[in-house]
């Protein structure tokens, strides 16, 4: 069992989660898989072993980055089950003006 799958387990077991330790655990690993894309590999995230816990912070070796590859075989199958696209079918938006203790609030429908 990985050190991820067992942090994971012990978490459940006290609980889950709050929103506050979900984002704590969770941007650290974002962060780093960004940080992997800017210079130009991909993080190690076949499976669950190289995730490290610290604490609560997910993270992975530096060292243990990939480059990345393709599987066109795979993403030919993917493709032909039909777009994957997300359709946006409503935007709400809220403007709140501090100084003048006034706002507005708007709601606009996309079509698909």
């Amino acid at each position: 069992m990985s050190a991820f799958h067992e942090y994971l387990c012990t978490r459940l077991e006290m609980g889950g989660f709050s929103t506050e330790d979900a984002l704590g655990s969770f941007l650290p690993l974002v962060r780093e898989v960004l940080e992997a894309h800017a210079a130009g590999r991909v993080a190690p995230l076949e499976g669950l072993d190289a995730l490290q816990i610290d604490g609560v912070r997910i993270w992975f070796e530096e060292a243990r980055r990939q480059e990345p590859r393709s599987n066109t075989a795979a993403l030919g199958r993917v493709e032909a089950t039909g777009p994957l696209a997300v359709t946006i079918v409503a935007e709400a938006s809220r403007t709140t003006e501090v100084d003048e203790g006034g706002g507005t609030t708007g709601l606009r429908a996309v079509d698909p």
